[in-house]
Protein backbone atom coordinates (compact mmCIF):
# COMPACT_ATOMS: atom_id res chain seq x y z
CA UNK A 1 0.00 0.00 0.00
CA UNK A 2 1.58 3.71 -1.17
CA UNK A 3 0.93 6.46 1.43
CA UNK A 4 -1.35 9.05 -0.44
CA UNK A 5 0.01 11.80 1.12
CA UNK A 6 3.79 12.25 1.80
CA UNK A 7 4.44 12.51 4.98
CA UNK A 8 7.78 14.01 6.17
CA UNK A 9 9.60 14.78 9.26
CA UNK A 10 8.84 17.90 9.91
CA UNK A 11 5.53 18.21 8.64
CA UNK A 12 2.84 19.66 10.04
CA UNK A 13 0.57 17.04 11.55
CA UNK A 14 -2.45 19.02 12.24
CA UNK A 15 -2.18 20.42 8.48
CA UNK A 16 -1.51 17.02 7.97
CA UNK A 17 -4.95 16.01 8.89
CA UNK A 18 -7.02 18.88 7.59
CA UNK A 19 -5.32 18.10 4.71
CA UNK A 20 -6.65 14.47 4.69
CA UNK A 21 -10.71 15.63 5.86
CA UNK A 22 -10.16 18.07 2.59
CA UNK A 23 -9.76 14.94 0.01
CA UNK A 24 -12.16 12.91 1.71
CA UNK A 25 -15.29 15.56 1.58
CA UNK A 26 -14.68 16.20 -1.68
CA UNK A 27 -13.95 12.74 -2.65
CA UNK A 28 -17.69 12.33 -1.27
CA UNK A 29 -19.08 14.53 -3.85
CA UNK A 30 -16.89 13.51 -6.89
CA UNK A 31 -18.67 11.87 -9.68
CA UNK A 32 -15.62 10.23 -11.83
CA UNK A 33 -15.85 7.60 -8.69
CA UNK A 34 -18.06 4.69 -8.35
CA UNK A 35 -19.61 3.74 -5.17
CA UNK A 36 -16.98 0.93 -4.52
CA UNK A 37 -13.48 2.96 -5.52
CA UNK A 38 -14.93 6.25 -3.69
CA UNK A 39 -15.03 3.16 -0.67
CA UNK A 40 -11.62 2.16 -1.05
CA UNK A 41 -10.20 5.71 -1.49
CA UNK A 42 -12.18 6.79 1.71
CA UNK A 43 -10.44 3.90 3.53
CA UNK A 44 -7.07 4.52 2.16
CA UNK A 45 -7.55 8.22 3.71
CA UNK A 46 -8.38 6.81 7.07
CA UNK A 47 -5.35 4.22 7.39
CA UNK A 48 -3.27 7.45 6.46
CA UNK A 49 -5.25 9.06 9.48
CA UNK A 50 -4.55 5.97 11.79
CA UNK A 51 -1.07 6.47 10.64
CA UNK A 52 -0.75 10.14 11.56
CA UNK A 53 -2.11 9.23 15.00
CA UNK A 54 0.70 6.97 15.87
CA UNK A 55 3.37 9.32 14.52
CA UNK A 56 2.26 11.66 16.92
CA UNK A 57 1.90 9.38 19.42
CA UNK A 58 4.81 7.44 18.77
CA UNK A 59 7.03 10.80 18.03
CA UNK A 60 8.26 9.10 14.69
CA UNK A 61 7.31 7.28 11.76
CA UNK A 62 6.00 3.56 12.16
CA UNK A 63 6.27 0.32 9.46
CA UNK A 64 3.35 0.25 7.38
CA UNK A 65 3.49 -3.56 7.76
CA UNK A 66 1.75 -2.87 11.27
CA UNK A 67 -1.37 -1.25 9.84
CA UNK A 68 -4.31 -3.32 9.21
CA UNK A 69 -5.14 -4.67 6.10
CA UNK A 70 -7.33 -2.55 3.46
CA UNK A 71 -11.13 -4.69 3.48
CA UNK A 72 -11.49 -5.19 -0.49
CA UNK A 73 -15.15 -6.07 -1.66
CA UNK A 74 -13.59 -9.29 -2.73
CA UNK A 75 -12.42 -10.01 0.56
CA UNK A 76 -15.08 -9.03 2.20
CA UNK A 77 -17.15 -11.50 -0.18
CA UNK A 78 -14.72 -14.49 0.42
CA UNK A 79 -14.78 -14.02 4.15
CA UNK A 80 -18.75 -13.81 4.05
CA UNK A 81 -19.20 -16.73 1.99
CA UNK A 82 -16.93 -18.39 4.56
CA UNK A 83 -19.02 -17.48 7.88
CA UNK A 84 -21.79 -18.70 6.13
CA UNK A 85 -20.54 -22.22 5.12
CA UNK A 86 -19.29 -22.31 8.84
CA UNK A 87 -22.98 -21.67 9.67
CA UNK A 88 -24.75 -24.15 7.77
CA UNK A 89 -21.88 -27.02 7.18
CA UNK A 90 -22.58 -30.17 8.89
CA UNK A 91 -21.38 -30.27 12.80
CA UNK A 92 -19.31 -33.07 12.12
CA UNK A 93 -16.81 -31.06 9.79
CA UNK A 94 -17.00 -28.46 12.47
CA UNK A 95 -15.77 -30.34 15.12
CA UNK A 96 -12.81 -31.54 13.35
CA UNK A 97 -12.12 -27.98 12.13
CA UNK A 98 -8.63 -28.30 13.12
CA UNK A 99 -7.09 -31.36 11.25
CA UNK A 100 -5.51 -30.11 8.44
CA UNK A 101 -7.27 -32.51 6.08
CA UNK A 102 -10.47 -31.03 7.11
CA UNK A 103 -11.61 -29.52 4.06
CA UNK A 104 -13.20 -26.25 5.47
CA UNK A 105 -9.56 -25.31 7.35
CA UNK A 106 -8.22 -25.76 4.14
CA UNK A 107 -9.97 -23.46 2.77
CA UNK A 108 -9.99 -20.48 5.65
CA UNK A 109 -6.25 -20.94 5.48
CA UNK A 110 -5.67 -20.54 1.92
CA UNK A 111 -8.27 -18.05 1.23
CA UNK A 112 -5.37 -15.24 1.58
CA UNK A 113 -7.60 -13.45 3.86
CA UNK A 114 -5.51 -11.46 6.48
CA UNK A 115 -4.28 -13.42 9.51
CA UNK A 116 -6.78 -11.19 11.37
CA UNK A 117 -9.74 -12.51 9.05
CA UNK A 118 -8.46 -16.03 9.54
CA UNK A 119 -8.91 -15.90 13.29
CA UNK A 120 -12.42 -14.63 13.36
CA UNK A 121 -13.68 -17.29 10.90
CA UNK A 122 -12.17 -19.98 13.10
CA UNK A 123 -13.36 -18.12 16.03
CA UNK A 124 -16.73 -18.11 14.61
CA UNK A 125 -16.06 -21.58 14.07
CA UNK A 126 -15.25 -22.38 17.56
CA UNK A 127 -18.26 -20.26 18.83
CA UNK A 128 -20.69 -22.40 16.94
CA UNK A 129 -18.94 -25.76 18.61
CA UNK A 130 -19.48 -24.00 22.08
CA UNK A 131 -23.02 -23.46 21.10
CA UNK A 132 -23.68 -26.70 19.99
CA UNK A 133 -21.73 -28.71 22.68
CA UNK A 134 -24.03 -26.09 25.34
CA UNK A 135 -26.79 -27.39 23.93
CA UNK A 136 -25.92 -30.59 23.51
CA UNK A 137 -24.94 -30.43 27.58
CA UNK A 138 -28.70 -28.81 28.58
CA UNK A 139 -30.23 -31.58 26.54
CA UNK A 140 -28.57 -34.36 28.48
CA UNK A 141 -28.70 -32.73 31.99
CA UNK A 142 -32.36 -32.00 31.00
CA UNK A 143 -33.25 -36.20 30.46
CA UNK A 144 -31.36 -37.11 33.24
CA UNK A 145 -32.97 -34.34 35.76
CA UNK A 146 -36.85 -36.31 33.51
CA UNK A 147 -35.53 -40.06 34.63
CA UNK A 148 -36.28 -42.15 37.55
CA UNK A 149 -35.48 -45.55 36.77
CA UNK A 150 -32.15 -46.50 37.54
CA UNK A 151 -32.17 -48.86 34.12
CA UNK A 152 -32.74 -45.88 31.86
CA UNK A 153 -29.99 -43.79 33.80
CA UNK A 154 -27.92 -47.09 33.02
CA UNK A 155 -28.03 -46.47 29.59
CA UNK A 156 -27.83 -43.02 29.39
CA UNK A 157 -24.72 -43.03 31.08
CA UNK A 158 -23.56 -45.03 28.30
CA UNK A 159 -24.91 -42.91 25.81
CA UNK A 160 -22.92 -39.78 27.77
CA UNK A 161 -19.53 -41.72 27.68
CA UNK A 162 -19.28 -42.24 24.16
CA UNK A 163 -20.91 -39.01 22.74
CA UNK A 164 -18.36 -37.07 20.02
CA UNK A 165 -19.87 -33.60 21.04
CA UNK A 166 -19.39 -33.39 24.85
CA UNK A 167 -16.26 -31.93 25.92
CA UNK A 168 -14.59 -34.43 28.80
CA UNK A 169 -15.21 -31.90 31.13
CA UNK A 170 -19.07 -31.74 30.49
CA UNK A 171 -19.15 -35.20 30.21
CA UNK A 172 -17.64 -35.75 33.88
CA UNK A 173 -20.19 -32.99 35.07
CA UNK A 174 -23.08 -35.10 33.72
CA UNK A 175 -21.81 -38.29 34.96
CA UNK A 176 -21.28 -36.86 38.08
CA UNK A 177 -25.04 -35.82 37.81
CA UNK A 178 -26.72 -38.97 37.24
CA UNK A 179 -24.52 -40.64 39.78
CA UNK A 180 -25.93 -38.11 42.11
CA UNK A 181 -29.62 -38.80 40.79
CA UNK A 182 -29.07 -42.64 40.83
CA UNK A 183 -28.06 -42.06 44.33
CA UNK A 184 -31.29 -40.09 45.05
CA UNK A 185 -33.35 -42.77 43.57
CA UNK A 186 -32.23 -45.58 45.60
CA UNK A 187 -31.82 -44.04 48.44
CA UNK A 188 -35.68 -42.60 48.32
CA UNK A 189 -36.94 -46.25 47.29
CA UNK A 190 -34.78 -47.66 50.67
CA UNK A 191 -36.45 -44.95 52.80
CA UNK A 192 -40.20 -45.66 51.50
CA UNK A 193 -39.15 -49.30 51.97
CA UNK A 194 -38.26 -49.03 55.45
CA UNK A 195 -40.96 -46.69 56.09
CA UNK A 196 -43.56 -49.19 54.93
CA UNK A 197 -41.77 -51.61 57.42
CA UNK A 198 -41.92 -49.63 60.71
CA UNK A 199 -45.68 -48.54 60.09
CA UNK A 200 -46.59 -52.26 60.17
CA UNK A 201 -44.57 -53.53 62.39
CA UNK A 202 -45.89 -54.25 65.62
CA UNK A 203 -43.58 -55.92 67.55
CA UNK A 204 -42.00 -53.52 69.72
CA UNK A 205 -38.84 -55.97 69.89
CA UNK A 206 -38.25 -56.12 66.37
CA UNK A 207 -38.68 -52.00 66.03
CA UNK A 208 -35.78 -51.57 68.80
CA UNK A 209 -33.33 -54.24 67.15
CA UNK A 210 -33.56 -54.87 63.71
CA UNK A 211 -34.66 -51.96 62.55
CA UNK A 212 -32.20 -50.44 64.44
CA UNK A 213 -29.64 -52.56 62.12
CA UNK A 214 -31.56 -51.86 59.15
CA UNK A 215 -31.50 -47.90 59.22
CA UNK A 216 -27.53 -47.76 60.08
CA UNK A 217 -26.77 -50.09 57.53
CA UNK A 218 -28.39 -48.60 54.90
CA UNK A 219 -27.35 -46.38 52.17
CA UNK A 220 -29.56 -43.26 53.31
CA UNK A 221 -27.83 -40.00 54.28
CA UNK A 222 -28.15 -38.61 57.80
CA UNK A 223 -31.27 -36.79 57.24
CA UNK A 224 -33.10 -39.68 56.01
CA UNK A 225 -31.96 -41.64 58.75
CA UNK A 226 -33.38 -39.47 61.41
CA UNK A 227 -36.79 -39.05 59.83
CA UNK A 228 -36.84 -43.13 60.39
CA UNK A 229 -35.54 -42.89 63.39
CA UNK A 230 -38.11 -40.34 64.88
CA UNK A 231 -40.68 -42.30 62.85
CA UNK A 232 -39.36 -45.66 64.72
CA UNK A 233 -39.45 -44.33 68.07
CA UNK A 234 -43.00 -42.63 68.18
CA UNK A 235 -44.44 -46.25 66.44
CA UNK A 236 -42.70 -48.06 69.61
CA UNK A 237 -44.42 -45.34 72.11
CA UNK A 238 -47.77 -45.93 70.65
CA UNK A 239 -47.21 -49.90 70.97
CA UNK A 240 -46.74 -49.25 74.86
CA UNK A 241 -49.52 -50.30 76.29
CA UNK A 242 -51.38 -47.00 77.75
CA UNK A 243 -51.37 -46.51 81.58
CA UNK A 244 -54.86 -45.50 83.10
CA UNK A 245 -55.98 -44.80 86.71
CA UNK A 246 -57.45 -47.99 88.08
CA UNK A 247 -60.95 -46.79 88.60
CA UNK A 248 -60.87 -45.75 84.91
CA UNK A 249 -59.46 -49.46 83.63
CA UNK A 250 -62.31 -51.27 86.03
CA UNK A 251 -65.07 -49.24 84.15
CA UNK A 252 -64.09 -50.11 80.83
CA UNK A 253 -63.58 -53.95 81.26
CA UNK A 254 -66.83 -54.30 83.30
CA UNK A 255 -68.51 -52.41 80.19
CA UNK A 256 -66.92 -54.78 77.99
CA UNK A 257 -68.04 -57.72 79.78
CA UNK A 258 -72.10 -56.30 79.51
CA UNK A 259 -71.87 -55.07 75.93
CA UNK A 260 -70.62 -58.71 74.73
CA UNK A 261 -73.86 -60.93 73.42
CA UNK A 262 -74.31 -63.77 71.64
CA UNK A 263 -72.41 -63.20 68.58
CA UNK A 264 -69.07 -62.46 70.32
CA UNK A 265 -70.08 -64.55 73.54
CA UNK A 266 -66.52 -66.30 72.45
CA UNK A 267 -64.64 -63.73 74.24
CA UNK A 268 -65.92 -64.49 77.52
CA UNK A 269 -63.88 -68.07 77.39
CA UNK A 270 -60.76 -68.54 79.45
CA UNK A 271 -57.91 -67.93 77.86
CA UNK A 272 -59.06 -64.77 75.62
CA UNK A 273 -57.75 -61.76 75.37
CA UNK A 274 -60.27 -60.65 77.94
CA UNK A 275 -59.49 -62.67 80.15
CA UNK A 276 -55.85 -62.48 79.90
CA UNK A 277 -56.34 -58.02 79.89
CA UNK A 278 -58.47 -59.15 83.55
CA UNK A 279 -56.05 -61.42 84.66
CA UNK A 280 -52.85 -59.37 83.71
CA UNK A 281 -53.99 -56.03 84.94
CA UNK A 282 -52.54 -53.87 87.61
CA UNK A 283 -56.06 -53.72 89.37
CA UNK A 284 -56.13 -54.60 93.00
CA UNK A 285 -57.29 -57.91 93.89
CA UNK A 286 -61.19 -57.23 94.54
CA UNK A 287 -61.15 -55.44 91.44
CA UNK A 288 -60.29 -58.79 89.45
CA UNK A 289 -62.33 -60.94 90.88
CA UNK A 290 -65.21 -59.03 90.67
CA UNK A 291 -64.54 -58.84 87.32
CA UNK A 292 -64.42 -62.23 86.95
CA UNK A 293 -67.48 -63.18 88.84
CA UNK A 294 -69.08 -60.65 86.09
CA UNK A 295 -67.23 -62.57 83.02
CA UNK A 296 -68.66 -65.92 84.66
CA UNK A 297 -72.08 -64.99 85.12
CA UNK A 298 -72.69 -63.04 81.86
CA UNK A 299 -71.02 -66.66 80.00
CA UNK A 300 -73.92 -68.63 81.81
CA UNK A 301 -76.42 -66.08 80.83
CA UNK A 302 -75.49 -66.54 77.35
CA UNK A 303 -75.02 -70.17 76.99
CA UNK A 304 -78.70 -70.50 78.72
CA UNK A 305 -79.83 -67.98 76.27
CA UNK A 306 -78.29 -69.98 73.40
CA UNK A 307 -79.63 -73.32 74.71
CA UNK A 308 -83.57 -71.09 74.72
CA UNK A 309 -83.06 -70.21 71.34
CA UNK A 310 -82.62 -73.71 70.22
CA UNK A 311 -85.40 -74.97 71.99
CA UNK A 312 -87.52 -72.53 70.62
CA UNK A 313 -86.44 -73.12 67.09
CA UNK A 314 -86.88 -76.96 67.64
CA UNK A 315 -90.70 -76.20 68.11
CA UNK A 316 -91.05 -74.52 64.61
CA UNK A 317 -89.13 -76.34 62.54
CA UNK A 318 -91.51 -78.08 59.56
CA UNK A 319 -89.22 -80.73 57.78
CA UNK A 320 -86.85 -83.22 58.46
CA UNK A 321 -84.39 -81.56 56.61
CA UNK A 322 -84.83 -78.33 59.29
CA UNK A 323 -83.96 -80.73 62.00
CA UNK A 324 -81.21 -82.18 60.65
CA UNK A 325 -79.92 -78.86 60.41
CA UNK A 326 -80.83 -77.70 64.38
CA UNK A 327 -78.95 -81.02 65.20
CA UNK A 328 -75.70 -79.57 63.74
CA UNK A 329 -76.42 -76.64 65.10
CA UNK A 330 -76.42 -77.31 68.39
CA UNK A 331 -73.40 -80.17 68.31
CA UNK A 332 -70.92 -77.43 66.57
CA UNK A 333 -72.07 -75.09 68.87
CA UNK A 334 -68.97 -73.34 70.91
CA UNK A 335 -71.10 -71.90 73.58
CA UNK A 336 -73.19 -74.66 74.64
CA UNK A 337 -71.80 -76.89 77.34
CA UNK A 338 -71.50 -80.87 76.47
CA UNK A 339 -73.66 -82.04 79.14
CA UNK A 340 -76.40 -79.41 77.30
CA UNK A 341 -75.64 -81.09 74.21
CA UNK A 342 -75.71 -84.30 75.07
CA UNK A 343 -79.30 -84.23 77.08
CA UNK A 344 -80.45 -81.64 74.12
CA UNK A 345 -83.92 -83.39 73.07
CA UNK A 346 -84.39 -83.09 69.37
CA UNK A 347 -88.25 -83.88 70.22
CA UNK A 348 -91.26 -81.93 70.00
CA UNK A 349 -93.25 -80.62 73.04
Amino acid sequence: MNRLVKLEKNTNIIEYLDELLKISEALKHNQLFTSDSSNLFSQNLNTEREICKNYINDNGPIQLEEIAEIETPENLEIFNKLKIEIEIIDMDIILNLFETENELYKKIINSKLSQEKINKLINFAQERINKFEQKQYNDFNNIINNLNIIKDLNNLNDEISSDKYLSDNHKKLLLSTLQHKKNDIQQNSEFEFLNKIISEEKDINKLESNLKTAINESSLNDKQKEKLEKLKLEKIENLKPTEKPESILFDELKKQIENIDLSNAEKLFDGNDLYQTIINSNLPSNDIDNLENLRNKKLKQLINKQYNQFEDSLNSLESEEDLKSLKNQVINNKLLLKNQKDNFKFDKK
